[in-house]
């Protein structure tokens, strides 16, 4: 039997140590991960301003133009009724407020739920009968740190789409370890943190990653060396006076001479603002003390940047660099809030559409039939500034100009699309059954009255 070779796709040299472990120390590093503790996570959360906005920034962005409701028929008073009633009852459950503390304690701890107290007259670890809802209560946020999750509370059903996520949450109600309500996750709006693979995410006890354990070492170190850069400035003004004589001094133990040297330069320079020596003597201060400082928090500070996300005219509330021009720091926002618009997609929008399922439910609020094109969109977070305006809308008045000239709508089709709703809208809707006096158009309908 011939003997198994094994195949090492990368670089070794046994003379220079290059790959050898052991020898090489690049070799020898490893990426290590370790989630944050509780307590960790909240005193970092709590006191650094840097992991605070690293938390805190997306959130908020997700829900600070919150929504409009849209729909494709006319606004008629069915539309008009459920827009009041469903906008009314979000803001008595002061929904916007808690999508952003739910994201925020999950992406400080790793995960939260949103538990939505609903009178439906069963039990909390039932599932929740969205037929039976006669009043949504209230709205909590619990964050992972009072919630328990066993491994039997786990659906380990391959089919299912919640495969690996727990049916039940237990939220402790005291200090006991019995101490705890057992909640249906249907009565719950799950978000989580920082993703994780699967093993993790279980050794992790079933949820994901603070959003501040990769970047745990970088705001430290960043945070430190802001909060010493005062005293390093003041120890790098320290003067360096050079004493004829001082070695000899420091050999005869006459440091009582060397004292009184340096007090008497002190007095002067404190009281006269100069100082006076001898001529063999000198007195100055060291050349680029802070050399290099300035470099180092930069590194830093890009470090924390790139790990983190966010721009850095936001994260950090700098101007953008002259040499990328002008509109940088504009592109970096709309990269930006093209992610969190994906955010508000993927997390934001299926919460929302839960409450206002129960919502529209509720037996005891009278609430309205919900339309079938009811809908509702994310208000833009990029707000054009009024020179931006002026220009966008006469480009779009040019281009109107050019389908009137043609006669593909006229002047009240222009003005009903673009001033006939509550904003301007770019959107043009055309009744295509309207004669407009075109040869084609003309032909066309000559042609389609014709007898087969």
């Amino acid at each position: 039997m011939s003997k198994l070779k094994k195949q090492i796709d990368n670089y070794e040299n046994a003379m220079t140590g290059l790959g050898i472990e052991g020898v090489d120390k690049a070799k020898s590093t490893r990426a290590k991960w370790r989630p944050l503790s509780p307590q960790e996570a909240t005193r970092l959360y709590a006191s650094d301003p840097i992991a605070r906005k690293v938390v805190e920034l997306i959130p908020s962005d997700t829900v600070r133009e919150w929504i409009s409701y849209v729909t494709t028929g006319d606004e008629d008073n069915n539309f008009t009724n459920a827009v009041s009633f469903i906008d009314d009852e979000l803001m008595r459950l002061n929904l916007p407020e808690k999508l952003m503390e739910a994201q925020n304690t999950a992406r400080a701890y790793g995960g939260s739920i949103m538990y939505i107290s609903v009178d439906d007259g069963n039990e909390l670890d039932t599932e929740l009968s969205v037929d039976s809802i006669r009043t949504v209560n209230a709205i909590h946020v619990l964050d992972r740190n009072v919630i328990s999750v066993n491994s039997e509370d786990i659906d380990t059903d391959l089919s299912s789409p919640r495969f690996g996520l727990p049916i039940f949450y237990r939220v402790s109600t005291g200090h006991g370890e019995d101490d705890y309500q057992m909640i249906h996750h249907s009565r719950c709006i799950r978000f989580d943190g920082a993703y994780l693979p699967l093993e993790q995410f279980k050794w992790n006890e079933y949820w994901h990653d603070s959003v501040l354990t990769k970047l745990q070492s970088a705001i430290k170190g960043y945070s430190a060396a802001i909060e010493n850069l005062p005293n390093l400035i003041l120890e790098a003004n320290c003067p360096v006076f050079k004493i004829n004589g001082l070695a000899e001094a420091v050999a005869e133990d006459d440091s009582m001479l060397i004292q009184a040297r340096l007090r008497q330069v002190q007095r002067q320079r404190s009281s006269l603002r100069a100082v006076a020596i001898d001529i063999e003597d000198e007195f100055g201060f060291p050349p680029n003390a802070l050399s290099g400082v300035k470099d180092t928090i930069d590194q830093l500070k890009n470090y924390i940047v790139s790990g983190s996300g966010y721009p850095e005219t936001l994260l950090l509330g700098v101007s953008p660099s002259a040499s990328l021009g002008s509109q940088s720091g504009a592109s970096e926002h709309r990269d930006y809030y093209d992610n969190v618009r994906v955010i508000q997609n993927a997390v934001v929008r299926p919460a929302i559409d839960r409450v206002q399922e129960l919502c529209f439910a509720q037996k005891n609020a009278n609430a309205p039939i919900l339309p079938d094109d009811f809908s509702f969109r994310f208000n833009p977070l990029y707000q054009q500034d009024e020179k931006e305006m002026i220009e966008t809308r006469k480009l779009q008045a040019e281009i109107d100009g050019m389908y009137m000239d043609r006669g593909v709508y006229d002047a009240v089709e222009v003005a009903e699309n673009r001033l006939g709703k509550k904003e301007y809208s770019y959107e043009t809707a055309l009744d295509l059954t309207k004669d407009r006096g075109m040869p084609e158009y003309e032909a066309s309908q000559e042609t389609a009255q014709e007898p087969a």
